[in-house]
């Protein structure tokens, strides 16, 4: 059996370093996974989910994080950061052309799943009552078929994967989240763009639910205790 040594490159219209995660926390799945695969099939189309490495945004506190800071350099202005509690209410899939390689031009047609979230509060960002997510990848031994009928049009089998994210319909979550002009949102990191608000005081990675409301101010911090506390 021939074997095959993915690197994969993700770029998130930024550049960073972190180390991979390889956890479930708070009960949102973060897995990344180096170089492995899982077959789902449809009838008699093969989905292959590719886990590659991912080198994702950290930020060293609740402030960097909402104010788009690293090592205190203010990321581009034209990338915003949106901050509310949201409920997943539609999840689709959609094919994108994405850059491999800015020497040669070449570009790849990826898989990505799109999260339909309405606002249950707002706190931060040009929010109005619905917003859109992005994520690369698709969800595997669910939603077949919707992901089979994207990946049919382009004869896609092999889907690479940045994060095994299972967002349900239903869920609510505390979201951090970045976004430019009228293309859906995208996450920095899985788990400080996630945040599970039945367990508000956990650190997933160094910030918890409670660090980033209280930003805004003690009032907000009682006020989520009291409808989600």
């Amino acid at each position: 059996m021939k074997q095959f040594l993915l690197i994969l490159i993700v770029i998130v219209t930024f550049a960073a370093c972190v180390n991979n995660e390889n956890s479930t926390i708070d009960g949102v799945s973060r897995t990344t996974n180096n170089n492995t695969s899982n077959p789902t099939s449809s009838s008699d189309y093969n989905i292959n989910y590719i886990y590659g490495n991912v080198s994702w945004i950290m930020y060293d506190d609740a402030q960097a994080l909402i104010e788009n800071r690293i090592d205190g350099i203010e990321m581009p202005a034209e990338r915003e950061r949106l901050i509310f509690i949201g409920t997943v209410t539609d999840i689709t899939f959609q094919i994108y052309d994405k850059t491999a390689s800015y020497d040669t031009g070449e570009v790849h047609k990826e898989l990505y799943t799109i999260y339909d979230i309405d606002i249950k509060k707002a706190y931060k960002g040009d929010i109005t009552d619905k917003v859109q997510i992005e994520i690369m990848g698709g969800i595997s031994g669910k939603y077949v078929e919707e992901q089979v009928e994207q990946l049919k049009k382009y004869n896609i089998h092999d889907v690479k994967q940045i994060s095994t994210i299972e967002l349900m319909i239903g869920d609510t979550h505390l979201f951090a989240v970045s976004k430019i002009d009228d293309t859906p949102a995208f996450i920095s990191h899985p788990s400080q763009s996630i945040f599970d608000i039945k367990k508000p005081y956990a650190k997933p990675a160094g910030i918890s639910a409670q660090d980033v409301i209280s930003y805004f101010g003690e009032d907000k911090w009682k006020e989520f205790l009291e409808i989600w506390g």
